[in-house]
């Protein structure tokens, strides 16, 4: 269904693919303000859209779509639910940390655990043994994961990229429990 404001679009990119080909074109049926498009003829119609779509761009038809983009797509036709991960990515995450061998966990933050400046290094010792430490590479690819697929780490990463600056041992346990 398309709103009667949106057709015009709809109709010129229909018109500008369908140019010097008959189209089979189903019914227009006003439903309450609105206009539905019915193909009599999908499959026919998906080759020519194809078709005019390889010769407008450089492209391949590489069937249905698995990964794209970095995110699986897993499909539950039966359902009609699609869902998209990073599993690759946050797989590819773990092993430049070095954690590929790790064990997850059910929540990603400690329940009552309170992350403070005080945990910052005060000392030049604890400052150089955070001084090697990959933290705010692995904060960076954790905010993106949680921007992108994973909203459930949005607070705990929000908690954790508070320290950027000056990171102690507590907040990189923090991060590696994410």
């Amino acid at each position: 269904m398309f709103d009667k404001n949106r057709t015009g679009s709809v109709k010129l990119w229909f018109l500008r693919l369908s140019h010097g080909e008959k189209w089979e074109d189903g019914n227009r049926n006003s439903l309450g303000g609105r206009f539905a498009y019915f193909s009599q003829w999908f499959k026919h119609l998906k080759e020519i859209l194809k078709s005019q779509l390889m010769k407008e761009f450089k492209m391949k038809d590489m069937g249905i779509a698995k990964f794209i983009l970095g995110f699986r797509i897993t499909r539950d036709r039966k359902n009609k639910k699609i869902f998209i991960d990073q599993r690759a990515y946050l797989e590819s995450v773990l092993k430049r940390f070095n954690m590929d061998q790790c064990n997850p966990v059910s929540i990603p933050i400690n329940v009552g655990e309170r992350l403070s400046k005080e945990q910052s290094p005060k000392t030049v010792e604890e400052a150089e043994k955070m001084k090697n430490v990959p933290y705010q590479e692995a904060v960076g690819s954790l905010l993106f994961a949680a921007q992108v697929s994973r909203p459930d780490l949005s607070y705990a990463v929000s908690c954790v990229s508070r320290f950027n600056k000056n990171p102690g041992v507590p907040h990189w346990k923090a991060v590696k429990r994410i």
